[in-house]
Order: structure tokens, then sequence, then C-alpha cells
């Protein structure tokens, strides 16, 4: 993870769940191509250094690992007729999050939204340079 990112991350607070495997979600509504969701989630899973344990047509799967002394966290997303829905849970027998589960969906909602970002305008040099 990069500095900006760690920095984003401290910036966020916490937003605190329970319940038996507490979780946090929400939905983001970006401008793409069904075609253009799956890579960039991807890329994302990939930059913030989260386990990609499954890819669908539809959704994805990731895996934050925690160690010995904390959970580890799954984050699933789900994408449908432009909508993208993201849904961090946590591992084990926690009962309570402290916030870990709504910083894993702001980090991969900023995460996501600068490298659609960055994409897009890749896709535009290349179409000007044509």
């Amino acid at each position: 993870m990069t500095v900006d990112l760690k920095k984003f991350e401290d910036s966020l607070d916490p937003e605190f769940s329970f319940g038996f495997t507490p979780k946090w979600g929400d939905v983001i509504y970006p401008y793409l191509n069904r075609e253009q969701i799956l890579p960039i989630v991807l890329k994302t899973f990939n930059i913030l250094n989260w386990l990609t344990i499954s890819s669908k047509e539809d959704n994805a799967i990731a895996i934050r690992p925690g160690s010995w002394i904390k959970n580890s966290y799954e984050i699933t997303v789900s994408f449908e007729s432009g909508k993208i829905s993201i849904v961090s849970k946590s591992q084990g027998l926690a009962m309570l999050d402290f916030g870990i589960n709504h910083k894993n969906v702001e980090l991969f909602k900023y995460t996501f939204l600068k490298t659609a970002e960055k994409s897009a305008e890749k896709s535009d040099e290349k179409e000007l340079s044509k």
C-alpha cells in the first residue's frame, strides 16, 4: 500500500459495527462499461495488496489478510447495471468491528475511482494518438 493510501486510511473516522461476523457495505455508481469494471476491480485489489480469491463475470472477492492478533477481512465487490456494491465482512469469531470494515470499503472506493480515472486518461490518450 502506498503512502498516499495509508494517509487516506488513517484519515478515516472509524464506524463501528456489531453482529456475528460484523460487516459494512456501500454502493458506488461509476460511469464505466461492464467490460471495464472487472479489470479495474482486480487492479484495485492488487494495489491494496489484498489477495484475490475469486473473480467472476459479476463479482470479485478478496481477502485482506490479518495476523494471529488481527482478524482477516473478506471484501466482496458485486456489479450490475452500472452499480457496484462493496461489502467488507470480518472473518473468524469477531462480534464487534472497530471500524476496519468501514475503512476497507472507503479505501476500496477511493482507490477504485482513482484507478478508473487513470484508466480513462490512458484510453483517451490512445484515441487521440490514432
